[in-house]
Order: structure tokens, then C-alpha cells, then sequence
């Protein structure tokens, strides 16, 4: 690993880390009471993020090894540090142009997203990746699905990937940012979110995406509900721990890593582990397209008093898709011209 200059920054921030891991050794000993609502249940309730580098599949490399060191963390975390402060350097303005790809991607605007500095730290333990199980920290795909996604099967009847809106990802639509799981998975800059509790639901809403699910807390599904983006949600305690089950999902939201069919679930699990620590663990399964059930754990902390959420409003789709599709119909009006001058 190259060698990192150790700025003020750096300092301060080993400090604080090398300070939390104590902390968390101690507080390991001891069960935390959760502070309760005033339905007398553990209150959640509040603005929290789980921003952190951490992959969400583990690098083939390291095989089976699920936690780093303390040391190894905190260099990967200073390494970090010293890219976020490359990053907010002024730009050379001699710079040489990028290089020219057939789709442009972005690349450039997560630079000033801003970054995810924290290696995430789950029951003690730095993590090398999000996915915990199965044991080498990857997703079971199915090499050979036995139902193929809505969009597979579309292709397979001779649809290209962009002949209508339909075909193209919820995302590009501004229909759903983040996949069919929001609002806790990491993204890129803004991974914040929101929670509200009353007696009969519980409220998850994500500032990326500017999504909210509104779950109720029931003993079984609706069976007569039909298909959402977000899927339907009920929620239920077990002892200390807020449940939330998902199902009957809209099957356009399938894509890597969250393939869907009708059999798609995920069930979610939140834990307080203290004041400012949510436990945040949740199960994947769909045996249409994943070998076993695999598992996801991270940590949600506490932001600081006075930070707010703001509104994150999509209206790329707005504009990009149908340049998208424009773009696509000038292609083949093109090539048809191509073949019409060469005909002739």
C-alpha cells in the first residue's frame, strides 16, 4: 500500500477512530436498554446514514476472510482521506481531455458527490464487504436462472434494449433510483436517511431517491395487493428488534445485484445497539435466481444534531430519456441510410 503524508486531518481522524473502537470494546460488554416510545417499543426514530467504502461484494482475493484488522482498516480509511483531499484540490487546467467512449457515464460528478470515508464496522469488526453469507462474502447467482428477468424474456421475443421506455431501468425513469430495496442500501453521496415511528407503522425514507416506505405492522400480507415498485411491506417486533418483511415486488425493478421473479423476498431486521448504532441486517432469497439465501449487514449511525435531510429529486428522465430514445432512432435511420446508399 503506498505511502499516505499523515495531515492534520489524518490525525484527528485516527484519533476519532482509534477513540470509537475502545469505545466499542467496552460497550461490547454490556447490553444496551434501549430508550423506548411512547408505545413501548425501541425508538428509532431520527436522521441516520451508513456511508462507507466497504464493498458490497468481497473482493475474489480475500476469499473467506470477512473481517480486517484494526490496522489494516485505518490505512485503507487514511488512504481514503488522501483521495477526498486529492479530489478537492483546484484542477489543472492543462489537463488532457478524457478519453472518448461510447457512453458517457458519472465518473466526473461523483468527484464532488463526496466521499465515503468509513470503513464499516459491524459487532466489533471491520468488514471487507457488506455481504456476509454465504461464507465468501459473494451473491449465489444462479449460472443458468430458471426464469429468465422481464427484461430477458423481452429481448428474447426481439426487443432491443432500446426500443421504448419500458425496456430501460426504473433509475433512467425516474421511477425508482436505487433498486427495489430502498432506502438503505449505500449510494453515492447523499446515503442518508429518516425514520418515523406511531403505533400501527413505521415510516423508511431515503434522501437518495427522495423515497418513503410507509409500512404497517401486521401479522400476513395483503394477498389482493398487486405488484409495486417498492414491493409490499409488513413489519412486526421481535423482542427488541424492528422486522420488516417485503414481497410482491414490480418485476421491472429486476437488476444486478436484486434479480426478481414472484418469488423475490427480503426480510430486514434493525437493532439498537446503542444511542446512536442501529444493527442493520436483512435477507435476500429467490430461489429463481439465486442458489441459497444470502445476507447483507451494516450499521446505520446516528447523524449529528442539526443535520438535515434535503430533497433529492430525479428529473434526469425528464430530459436524458428521451434523448436516449432519439438517439436510438437516429442510429437506425442512419444504418438504413447506409444500406440504402450501398444498395444503391
Amino acid at each position: 500500500m503506498r505511502s499516505i503524508k499523515k495531515s492534520p486531518v489524518f490525525k484527528v481522524c485516527f484519533f476519532f477512530s482509534l477513540l470509537l473502537y475502545a469505545v466499542g470494546i467496552i460497550a461490547a460488554d454490556t447490553e444496551y436498554v434501549a430508550e423506548l416510545t411512547e408505545y413501548g417499543y425501541p425508538n428509532f426514530q431520527g436522521n441516520w446514514t451508513n456511508t462507507t467504502f466497504t464493498p458490497f461484494e468481497r473482493d475474489e482475493e480475500l476469499g473467506s476472510k470477512r473481517a480486517l484488522t484494526f490496522e489494516e482498516a485505518q490505512a485503507l480509511e487514511a488512504e481514503k482521506l488522501q483521495d477526498h483531499e486529492n479530489n478537492a484540490a483546484p484542477i489543472d487546467p492543462d489537463r488532457s481531455p478524457p478519453e472518448a467512449t461510447d457512453a458517457v457515464g458519472n465518473e466526473a460528478e461523483f468527484i464532488f458527490l463526496g466521499s465515503h470515508l468509513r470503513a464499516a464496522r459491524v459487532n466489533g469488526e471491520y468488514r471487507t464487504s457488506l455481504v456476509v453469507s454465504p461464507e465468501i462474502g459473494r451473491i449465489p447467482f444462479r449460472e443458468t436462472p430458471e426464469i429468465a428477468s422481464v427484461y430477458d424474456q423481452w429481448r428474447s421475443l426481439g426487443f432491443g434494449d432500446f426500443d421504448g421506455p419500458e425496456i430501460r431501468p426504473p433509475g433512467e425513469r425516474c421511477l425508482s433510483d436505487f433498486g427495489p430495496m430502498p432506502p438503505l442500501l449505500v449510494v453515492p453521496g447523499s446515503s442518508n436517511f429518516k425514520i418515523v415511528q406511531t403505533e400501527d407503522y413505521v415510516m423508511l425514507y431515503g434522501e437518495p431517491g427522495n423515497e418513503a416506505r410507509i409500512i404497517k405492522f401486521a401479522e400476513e400480507h395483503n394477498p389482493e395487493t398487486p405488484f409495486k415498485w417498492h414491493g409490499d411491506s409488513i413489519a412486526w417486533w421481535d423482542q427488541q428488534t424492528l422486522v420488516v418483511q417485503t414481497k410482491g415486488f414490480h418485476p421491472q425493478q429486476s437488476g444486478r445485484p436484486f434479480l426478481v421473479s414472484e418469488r423475490f423476498k427480503i426480510e430486514e431486521r434493525f437493532t439498537l445497539v446503542s444511542a446512536d448504532e442501529i444493527y442493520y441486517r436483512y435477507e435476500v432469497s429467490d430461489p429463481n435466481f439465486y442458489t441459497e439465501a444470502w445476507v447483507v449487514e451494516n450499521s446505520l449511525t446516528r447523524m449529528p444534531e442539526g443535520d438535515k435531510l434535503y430533497e433529492y429529486a430525479c428529473h434526469e428522465g425528464n430530459y436524458s430519456l428521451p434523448g436516449i430514445l432519439a438517439g436510438a432512432r437516429r442510429q437506425e435511420q442512419d444504418k438504413v441510410e447506409g444500406i440504402t446508399e450501398y444498395v444503391n
